[in-house]
């Protein structure tokens, strides 16, 4: 990528604000850390980064413009605004109610975002989209993809249904089984990851790899392309409904388009996702970190102001 300092300059020539604007900021992620510069290469370290603002750990004195629960497991463990509401040193007074509640945090981030395993994937987007990405295997016949219900285990594959009611209730707690979706272009199956930073990203990546390794994270070609190059509007208000109603605020979602039946998947959500993909050229990785900052300013961190102890607190 490019030195940190241009993509830096971009950002703000892009944002059209000094270069300095988000230095001061205070941005808390917890309860899992980011170490800048350590693998696994999280999107949300580079966008921090390209803002010139150092993630902070938490501490019960401090105040928060910007709080990111940021937790790397299929369902969360930590319930982070309880732990705040009782372990705050810092409370204020609402005028309209009277009551006194914690005023550490100006706005949180994938707060109420606690379950991203694919069995609620495919359940909020059958819900939203009005077609099934499951399918019942004991009488689907034809082909059905098994897929680990845990996050980011890349372990997948393809079966022939129907499957004996005994196998599937064997499997039923781990893995999920999904509608075989036809994305072969030639000999490459093509995926499409959408980021979301409160509204759907103006681009995203075309990402392509061999049929025989469709469930590996080594990509052969990424493209950056137009959103709305790949979905129509009506898949686009529907896509940000599901990311709302999921209570996904932050993180990237990953989509299939069938191509004999054209209808689009929601095949899973990552809130911690770690990127820009492999495969993409020097160019396009920094241009990728630098319109995902540019979103994510525009996001969470433009709209700031004082809050009762003096500290800059987003609105």
């Amino acid at each position: 990528m490019k030195p940190i300092n241009e993509i830096r300059r971009q950002v703000s020539d892009r944002l059209g604000v000094q270069l300095d604007r988000f230095e001061r900021m205070s941005v808390c992620v917890f309860p899992e850390f980011l170490i800048p510069d350590e693998p696994p290469a999280y999107v949300l370290s580079k966008i921090l980064s390209a803002l010139g603002i150092v993630a902070q750990p938490y501490s019960p004195w401090k105040t928060y413009d910007l709080f990111v629960c940021f937790e790397d497991q299929t369902t969360c463990t930590f319930n982070v605004e309880d732990y705040i509401s009782r372990n705050s040193k810092l409370w204020n007074c609402d005028e309209k109610t009277g009551a006194w509640n914690p005023g550490q945090v100006g706005r949180f981030i994938n707060n109420k975002c606690t379950d991203i395993s694919k069995r609620r994937v495919a359940s909020i987007f059958q819900d939203v989209f009005g077609y099934s990405l499951e399918v019942d295997p004991t009488t689907h016949h034809g082909l059905i993809v098994q897929k680990a219900n845990l996050n980011a285990t890349n372990a997948g594959k393809v079966i022939e249904g129907p499957m004996s009611i005994a196998e599937f209730e064997r499997l039923s707690n781990e893995v999920v089984l999904n509608i075989h979706v036809n994305n072969i272009v030639g000999d490459l199956v093509e995926d499409l990851r959408i980021p979301w930073l409160g509204h759907i990203s103006p681009t995203l990546y075309r990402k392509q790899r061999p049929v025989l390794e469709r469930f590996s994270n080594t990509n052969t070609r990424v493209f950056i392309e137009p959103v709305s190059d790949h979905l129509t509007e009506e898949e686009i208000e529907k896509f940000s409904e599901f990311c709302r109603v999921f209570g996904l605020d932050f993180g990237e979602v990953d989509c299939l388009r069938d191509r004999e039946t054209r209808l689009l998947y929601i095949v899973d959500v990552n809130k911690t996702p770690a990127g820009p993909p492999n495969a993409l050229s020097y160019e396009l990785r920094s241009e990728a970190v630098i319109f995902l900052a540019v979103e994510f300013a525009r996001e969470f961190l433009m709209t700031v102001k004082q809050n009762a102890f003096g500290a800059t607190m987003a609105s």
